[in-house]
């Protein structure tokens, strides 16, 4: 199931060792160490109409106090990557030749 999903998984966190030993096999594995490194990771590899998607496998205690804190740092993480594209975006309609 995961290899006719997924194009990639980047992981975090002390159990992201273990999960690239299982996975690595069936889908290609990234360790990106922190969860906004992991979204810069995939927002890099993400091609238009891609779903880029948080799925937690484990407890993130090592990184977090709760679930809740690692949801809001991913939803800023893409807040600023989204506000980003659309200044590029903004940029390039105007003219500028270095957007």
């Amino acid at each position: 199931m995961l290899a006719s999903r997924v194009e990639k998984v980047y992981l975090i966190g002390e159990s992201a060792p273990g999960l690239e030993t299982a996975w690595s096999a069936t889908v290609p594995c990234e360790i990106c160490g922190t969860l906004t490194a992991a979204v810069d990771a995939a927002h890099r590899d993400a091609r238009p109409g891609d779903v880029v998607l948080l799925s937690p496998a484990c407890t993130s205690f090592d990184q977090y106090g709760n679930f809740g804190e690692r949801g809001d740092e991913f939803l800023c993480r893409v807040r600023v990557l989204m506000s980003a594209g659309e200044e590029v975006r903004t940029r390039r309609e105007k003219g500028d030749e270095e957007a």
